[in-house]
């Protein structure tokens, strides 16, 4: 995945469907990322499930793109991806575009419009995808130091994770009913070493090697199969407001989508 991030050309990546586990990955790896409000479409890392762990950066790479671009906030975007990796729990489009996975909305043909993106970089009429790289790779510099507090303008406080109420509900649950406390730890130890130190896709890919080897995850994989899994938490309860500014977040992104109709933006000032 840090190939594909570090390309000199624009990757855009089009998601038409299911992106689950690697997919959603590959999906934070992309520079660019155009989906249609559909509700087939969901995103999510349900590895935890199962007795795993992310392992292509759903605990590195995927916890500071969220955390730097969630449209509603440093902290939202940072417990929303911490919540995606404990509970396994999938996310909507429209959550993932509310925390900057997804960078643009479209209300049908997201091939199209990606297409319509590579055309116009080829052509040198359109810079988004060139601005998005340049941003990315800006970005991986930054994922290398310690996370630094919108607020504050220091080093991220590991607590906003570790004395959260919801996160510690999460680990309880793992620990006497879901039977995963081990991977739960793995887990939130390297999003806690991410934010604190810089990103450690090293430390991520053992971890994800030590779980995958363990009798836990073999058990774990048999029971899913006899369609008897362990119980897995559910996410962090959405208030009304929350739920209202994703929804206003995903109308106005639609309202100004390119369409291949008119094959511009209705946002104003902006050309394609």
């Amino acid at each position: 995945m840090s190939i594909i991030e570090a390309f000199k050309i624009p990757v855009v990546l089009n998601l038409g469907g299911l992106a689950l586990g690697g997919g959603t990955e590959l999906v934070a790896a992309a520079h660019y990322v155009v989906a249609s409000r559909v509700e087939r479409i969901y995103l999510g890392q349900p590895e935890t499930y199962i007795n795993l762990i992310p392992g292509f950066g759903g605990t590195q790479r995927l916890v500071r793109l969220m955390a730097e671009k969630s449209r509603l906030g440093q902290r939202s975007g940072l417990l929303f991806a911490v919540d995606t990796i404990l509970t396994g729990q999938p996310m909507s489009v429209e959550d993932a575009y509310a925390h900057g996975l997804v960078s643009e909305l479209v209300p049908g043909n997201s091939l199209a419009r990606a297409y319509h993106l590579a055309a116009g970089h080829c052509r040198g009429t359109d810079d988004t995808l060139r601005r998005a790289m340049k941003e990315r790779h800006q970005a991986v510099l930054r994922w290398e130091e310690p996370l630094i507090d919108d607020e504050t303008g220091r080093p991220i406080d590991p607590s906003i994770i570790t004395e959260d109420v919801q996160v510690k509900g999460y680990l309880h649950q793992a620990e006497t009913v879901g039977r995963r406390g081990a991977v739960y730890r793995y887990a939130l130890d390297l999003v806690i070493r991410n934010i604190t130190e810089g990103v450690q896709y090293g430390e991520e890919a053992y971890y994800f090697g030590q779980a995958g080897s363990s009798s836990e995850f073999r058990k774990s994989i048999a029971l899913f199969r006899n369609r008897i899994p362990l119980p897995r938490p559910p996410r962090r309860p959405m208030t009304e407001t929350e739920r209202s500014q994703i929804r206003q977040l995903a109308d106005r992104a639609i309202s100004e989508a390119w369409t291949p109709r008119t094959g511009h933006s209705r946002k104003p000032g902006v050309e394609s």
